[in-house]
């Protein structure tokens, strides 16, 4: 019985041990050029560091935001898709070149502003630790991914230099004319933002993007950039015709090239 439960506290011991090396080094074992490992701090994320990438240097920065199919298909869905599988075939614009980390979060909840204030103390650290450059910092996400970057971007207009909600909304019900519709736009009347949707797209409406488009311009954006695509695929299992938009998007070389053209300084009505 002894013998049982000296094994017992050593295993806990070591596990915790273990436990605490992984959060307390997450991002001291990050590599250039290479996609990290799952890290778990503040939420659970992986980090693309680009090429050449030095921590004395200031380095652009994007924080990208998911769909709902990372919710249940976790890191193997996220990198199975769109802009983190691009980096990792390098078949992004710039291959091997791509100028930006990538910090990519993982929700576990069909909703992004639920894990808002683990975003922030995520980003706290990791501003400081990777030494982004804070003027070249942006926001993009993709489906439910597109709702956290129209929401997030709209509570945080000090932080991000531009935003790119792609096949995204903000009032599920009423993409048009809801009441929160008209609140984002005038919030972001201001603020670079690039659009992207799929007139096809069968799971979230186009309708949702050609709304937030009109409304920001009604409110006096003149930065707002969006592609209306006539067609894009659906998953890759079958199904969603027309929803992976984001698998266009994120290959457009001008997006990037319009990103870095983009600064918080130059958001000089919202500083």
């Amino acid at each position: 019985m002894t013998l049982n439960l000296s094994i017992i506290v050593i295993t806990i011991i070591i596990t915790t041990a273990q436990y605490t090396i992984t959060m307390a080094t997450s991002t001291s074992s990050l590599k250039p050029g290479e996609m990290s490992e799952i890290l778990q701090n503040e939420i659970d994320h992986i980090i693309y560091l680009p090429k050449g990438y030095e921590t004395e240097t200031k380095t652009p920065a994007i924080l990208f935001l998911h769909g709902a199919g990372g919710v249940n298909g976790g890191f193997d869905n996220i990198r199975g898709q769109s802009l983190t599988k691009m980096i990792l075939n390098k078949i992004v614009p710039g291959g091997d070149d791509f100028p930006f980390i990538v910090i990519t979060p993982r929700a576990d909840k069909r909703n992004w502003p639920n894990h808002f204030d683990k975003l922030d103390a995520l980003l706290a650290r990791l501003i400081t630790e990777l030494n982004i450059d804070t003027d070249k910092f942006y926001l993009a996400g993709q489906s439910m991914g597109g709702n956290g970057a129209w929401e997030y971007g709209a509570k945080n207009l000090n932080m991000f230099a531009a935003l790119v909600p792609v096949c995204g909304y903000v009032a599920r019900k009423d993409p048009k004319t809801g009441e929160r519709v008209a609140e984002i736009a005038e919030v972001l009347k201001n603020k670079p933002i690039y659009v992207f949707h799929a007139a096809n797209d069968s799971v979230v409406s186009v309708e949702h993007s050609d709304g937030m488009v009109e409304s920001l311009k009604k409110a006096g954006n003149t930065n707002v950039l969006y592609t209306r695509y006539d067609d894009a695929p659906g998953f890759p299992a079958g199904g969603g015709k027309g929803h992976a938009s984001y698998e266009l998007a994120f290959k457009e070389e001008k997006l990037y090239k319009w990103l870095l053209e983009q600064s918080l300084s130059g958001n000089k009505s919202d500083l």
